[in-house]
C-alpha cells in the first residue's frame, strides 16, 4: 500500500521512469513472483483458484484491472494467472521427479 501511495504522488521528487510503459509488466511480474514465493500461504491461496479466471476488480483502473465497466485490460489478473501456471508446473515437475 505504501508503494501504491508513493506511485500516486508522482512529482518532481518521484518522477515516473521514462521507460515505464515498456517495463511495468515485467516489474509487476517480478514483484508478484517475489511476494508469492516468500509467502507460502499466499501461494496456496493462488493455487487454490485452480484454472479459474482471475479478475482485478477496480473501479478506475482499466490497465491493471477491469475497471468500472468490466472492459479493462486486467493485466494484474493475467500476471497472477501466469504465475499460478508457473507454480502449478513446478509442483507437477516435483511430483514427476518424486515418482521416478
Amino acid at each position: 500500500m505504501d508503494a501504491f501511495k508513493l506511485g500516486n504522488e508522482r512529482n518532481e521528487k518521484y518522477p515516473l521512469r521514462k521507460d515505464w510503459e515498456t517495463v511495468k509488466d515485467s516489474i509487476m511480474a517480478d514483484g508478484l513472483l517475489a511476494k508469492f514465493s516468500q509467502h507460502e500461504e499466499l501461494k496456496k491461496v493462488l493455487l487454490s483458484t485452480g484454472t479459474a479466471k482471475i479478475l482485478e476488480k477496480t473501479t478506475g483502473d482499466y490497465y491493471w484491472g477491469i475497471g468500472t465497466k468490466g472492459t479493462g485490460k486486467n493485466m494484474l489478473g493475467i500476471l497472477l494467472m501466469e504465475l499460478r501456471e508457473k507454480f502449478q508446473k513446478e509442483d507437477s515437475d516435483k511430483l514427476l521427479k518424486k515418482d521416478s
